[in-house]
């Protein structure tokens, strides 16, 4: 059953990242052909291709069905993901629209940085969990007195 719902998902997931495309290159040409500004344009593009990514890490961690802890370990890495994809583009945006690469490459490190950060609650928090389950199993293996 799992299964059957992942295709489901990657199915509207890939049918709703064809039509964003389709509409990101669109909006691109028409702004491009009606007033000859397609340098700010392609922008679109590329927003339209983060739009895709994000729209699959959603479907993927969506699709999923799984206990507490690892739905948060699921859900924190798809923060990461889409942080991470989002402070690419900004990154490439501020780098080729206006040429400033030097001081905004920062960027890309600061988001590895809170990735880390984040990444920490939910392995804390499923090693909290297996300790506890451990301490369960061994109060319920001792003898009663």
């Amino acid at each position: 059953m799992e299964e059957e719902k992942e295709t489901k998902s990657k199915i509207i997931s890939d049918a709703v990242c064809g039509m964003i495309m389709l509409l990101s290159i669109a909006v691109f040409l028409l702004i491009g052909w009606l007033s000859g500004n397609w340098h700010p344009a392609w922008v679109i593009v590329v927003v339209g291709g983060s739009l895709c990514g994000i729209v699959g890490i959603l479907t993927s961690v969506l699709a999923k069905k799984k206990d507490k802890a690892s739905k948060f370990k699921t859900i924190s890495e798809a923060i990461c993901g889409i942080l991470v994809l989002l402070s690419v583009d900004v990154y490439l945006c501020l780098g080729l629209s206006f040429g400033l690469w030097h001081p905004y490459w920062i960027i890309i490190p600061i988001s590895g940085l809170v990735c880390g950060l984040i990444a920490i609650i939910p392995n804390t928090y499923e090693r909290l969990q297996k300790v506890k389950e451990n301490e369960n199993n061994i109060k319920s293996d001792e003898p009663e007195k």
